[in-house]
């Protein structure tokens, strides 16, 4: 009788703190839903960043390498390849691109939502990136939706579109 009386305390026991469990999870999920944790435009920088670096990787291994940034077809949310060089800011299509970091040579995937620009995915490289259709710049961008084609030339990146 005090075996019975033992399993259906722990049953019992055991069936409390499952439902608590799932109470709290099923809280956690809804939260995290309605919560603004996402931030598309950092999120999609993030990700042609890293896209980014593997084709220039890629273009140290094998001389040459392709780049895209899709167009999404959004007005409020644009995408930018930016070469600041040792500028920290410039203006550019009347936009104003501007980064937080030093060096040389740096490139950043910049956002535009809103017409507020961040660009806050960059690298400083090694080596000078050139845009082939201006190459006296020392600074320039190049929107979404342009497949450019990178070579390693001269001692520098060449980028063309």
């Amino acid at each position: 009788m005090k075996k019975k009386k033992a399993q259906l305390l722990v049953s019992t026991v055991i069936r409390v703190i499952l439902a608590i469990a799932v109470v709290v999870i099923m809280f956690l999920l809804i939260a995290r839903l309605f919560s603004p944790s996402f931030n598309e435009a950092d999120q999609t920088s993030k990700s042609y960043f890293t896209n980014l670096i593997s084709s220039i990787k890629q273009t140290d291994s094998s001389g040459s390498s392709d780049f895209f940034m899709l167009d999404n077809n959004r007005k409020n949310l644009n995408f930018y390849l930016v070469y600041f060089g040792s500028v920290s800011e410039f203006k550019a299509g009347g936009k104003i691109f501007s980064h937080g970091g030093s060096g040389q040579h740096i490139v950043c995937i910049c956002s535009e939502y809103n017409e507020n620009i961040v660009c806050s995915h960059c690298k400083n490289e090694e080596i000078p990136l050139v845009f082939s259709k201006d190459v006296s710049k020392n600074y320039w961008e190049i929107g979404d939706g342009i497949r450019i084609k990178i070579k390693k030339q001269d001692g520098q990146y060449v980028f063309t579109s």
